[in-house]
């Protein structure tokens, strides 16, 4: 779901991290995001022909060791011609 919908790439790998052993917070986790795609319906990424093809725009951001365990988090999103081509939010390993 985070490939094609990059409003939801941080949330579902926060959810995806305790997937092996699920708590009832990462049940109410699910939920929140099933609120949030009930309330926000279908999304539709368009690639409009008139746009400015010569630019691809990048933007990121990192938290250095801001969880509690001590682990950082990176992402970024990147749009070319208004469309989002490539988005991402990584964690490093422990």
């Amino acid at each position: 779901m985070a490939v094609d919908r990059p409003d939801l790439g941080f949330a579902v790998k926060e959810v995806c991290r305790s997937m092996s052993s699920p708590s009832e917070l990462d049940v109410q986790k699910l939920k929140k995001i099933g609120r949030y795609l009930v309330e926000v319906g279908n999304t539709r990424i368009v690639f409009e022909w008139n746009a400015c093809l010569k630019r691809v725009h990048g933007y990121s951001d990192s938290d250095f060791a801001g969880n509690e365990k001590r682990t950082s988090t990176s992402g970024g999103i990147i749009f070319f011609g208004g469309a989002v081509i490539k988005g991402w939010s990584k964690q490093q390993k422990v």
